[in-house]
This record gives C-alpha cells, sequence and structure tokens, in this order.
C-alpha cells in the first residue's frame, strides 16, 4: 500500500460519516444494530471505556467506518435514540 493509499484510508478511519448504498440503507441499520448491542454488552459487562476505544478501532480498521471512534460517543448515541423512541412513544 503505498503513502497516498494509506492517507486516504486514514482518512477515511477517522471520518464518522456513514458510508452506505442508499437506495436500501442496510449497512446502516446493520451497524446501528452493532452498536446497540456493543452498548448493551459494554454496561452488562462494565467494560471499561479505553478497552472498547480499541476495540472500535479494530472494527473501523476492517471495514465498520461509520460506528463512533470512542465508548463515550457510542454510548450516548445509544442513549440519545433510546431518548427519542421513548419521547415518541415508539416503544
Amino acid at each position: 500500500m503505498n503513502e497516498k493509499q494509506k492517507n486516504r484510508r486514514q482518512r477515511r478511519l477517522e471520518d464518522n460519516s456513514v458510508d452506505y448504498d442508499s437506495e436500501s440503507g442496510h449497512e446502516s441499520k446493520y451497524n446501528e444494530t452493532l452498536c446497540d448491542d456493543l452498548a448493551a454488552w459494554i454496561n452488562k459487562y462494565q467494560i471499561k471505556h479505553n478497552a472498547v476505544d480499541d476495540l472500535l478501532k479494530i472494527l473501523k480498521k476492517y471495514g465498520h467506518l461509520d460506528i463512533p471512534s470512542t465508548a463515550r460517543i457510542l454510548l450516548k448515541h445509544v442513549k440519545s435514540k433510546r431518548n427519542i423512541v421513548t419521547e415518541l412513544n415508539l416503544e
């Protein structure tokens, strides 16, 4: 892998934008479910945030580019999503 490719890959890893087929939204829904499952796992086993941060880096390295970069952001996103569902009475 040349330097230009490495830089491009690094920018993608640092970018939290969603990169999926906009017609189906399949990958987005998959990664939302992945984030929900990760948040439940973090809370159930009281995983330290630095360990989660490292896990998220590994997942990004292997193609999960649209998941949050840190445990703090992941947990905040999942909590925020739950609050919206509760407010809209969608449960």
